[in-house]
């Protein structure tokens, strides 16, 4: 792997909008280095751990099958763990989920099954996770570890999301039979059994509307409680360590075009395109460990086709914004940033933010990844 130091562009960013009962947040480059990585980290791998005093960014190196831990400033590799044991049990699918507690500690789920694997340090397998448990008495399911459905740990258990897999999802009548029930399990550590989480989906997803939004985006809170947000909806609940719930909102201004995907276009590849391009949506719950606040991100609804009548925008030419909220889920303010300079997702660190670069139009052929380091302070 290639690992360079990067001198940064100073661009200004500033806060675009700001709830009169707190205080808004500016966001602008720092001068501080940031890390630059050669290909094969997969985007939602990204991830922050603490190891002896410090703070490591973690993530998937698909290429070499290996779990990265670099430092922040310099962007040096200081730790890996080899997952060579594992490629055996998933040979066709690298996107294992990883939760890293510590370089000596690190929790991996194998695509497609129930089964997640503590490895240690040096890459072998210290425990096996494993569960049966009936989800309201469905037992074909999996995990599932895609971008904002992470698998998640509080250093007693484990919080692993799933997915139904004996219901092909065509019809209001399917949707509604997979919205009825929410997965989500709590496995503990000590190799007691799984205990399966309290949870709802949306009142419209539940009514078999098709917004296209299948895995929960859930983030944990030193506090014991989860937070639990959709895609397509600002409805969020709260559930607290006893497994009781209550209904909350995040609301976000540019979360403004959300629609029903139409039954009679399924299987219109290029109206799905359009679709997924003109609508706006939450891709992720984060939380601020160094300064208690929540983030949603928001992709911005956009035009399909451009002036020109003759290209059209991709996925990643949509605009995209952080909306931040307390950790009571107060609406703090929404920060927008230019897609053609940023990917979106952020990773919050002592330091600010980390924010990907785009430095292609084709990000996933890009030779490399780097970060800015975005610094936050109160507006005025």
């Amino acid at each position: 792997m290639r690992l360079c130091i990067l001198s940064l562009i100073f661009i200004m960013f500033t806060a675009l909008i700001s709830c009169s009962e707190h205080v808004a947040l500016e966001v602008k480059p720092s001068s501080a280095a940031v890390m630059t990585a050669s290909p094969g980290i997969v985007l939602k791998a990204w991830d922050v751990c603490r190891y002896n005093g410090k703070e490591l960014i973690y993530a998937l190196h698909r290429d070499s099958l290996q779990v990265l831990f670099f430092e922040v400033k310099g962007g040096k590799p200081l730790y890996s763990v080899s997952l060579q044991q594992l490629d055996s049990l998933s040979p066709s699918n690298r996107d294992f989920g990883i939760c890293a507690r510590s370089p000596d500690s690190v929790f991996v789920h194998i695509p497609e099954t129930r089964t997640i694997f503590l490895l240690n340090g040096s890459g072998n397998i210290a425990r096996k996770y494993h569960t049966d448990v009936a989800v309201q008495g469905i037992t074909d399911y999996c995990f599932v570890v895609v971008a904002g459905a992470k698998l998640l740990c509080d250093g007693q258990n484990l919080y692993a999301a799933a997915t139904r897999l004996d219901i092909v999802l065509r019809t209001p009548e399917t949707r509604k039979e997979y919205y009825a029930v929410y997965p989500e399990l709590r496995i503990p550590l000590n190799g007691n059994a799984a205990q399966v989480l309290n949870g709802k989906w949306p009142e419209t997803y539940r009514q078999g509307l098709n917004t296209r939004d299948y895995y929960p985006q859930r983030v944990l809170l030193p506090n014991g409680k989860h937070y639990v947000g959709f895609a397509a909806s600002d409805f969020v609940f709260e559930r607290s360590f006893d497994n009781k719930i209550t209904e909350l909102r995040t609301p976000a201004s540019s979360l403004n075009s959300v629609h029903n995907y139409p039954d009679e276009k399924l299987g219109h590849f290029d109206y799905l395109e359009e679709y997924d391009i003109t609508e706006s949506r939450f891709s992720g719950f984060i939380f601020d460990a160094n300064r208690n606040y929540c983030y949603r991100i928001v992709h911005h609804g956009t035009s399909y086709r451009n002036a020109d009548s003759v290209t059209v925008n991709s996925y990643f030419d949509k605009p995209w914004s952080v909306a931040v909220f307390d950790e009571n889920l107060k609406p703090i303010n929404e920060i927008t940033f230019d897609p053609k300079l940023y990917l979106p997702g952020i990773i919050p660190v002592k330091e600010g933010w980390l924010v990907r670069k785009r430095k292609h139009k084709d990000v996933l052929t890009a030779d490399e990844t780097e970060f800015v380091l975005f610094q936050l302070t109160a507006g005025t």
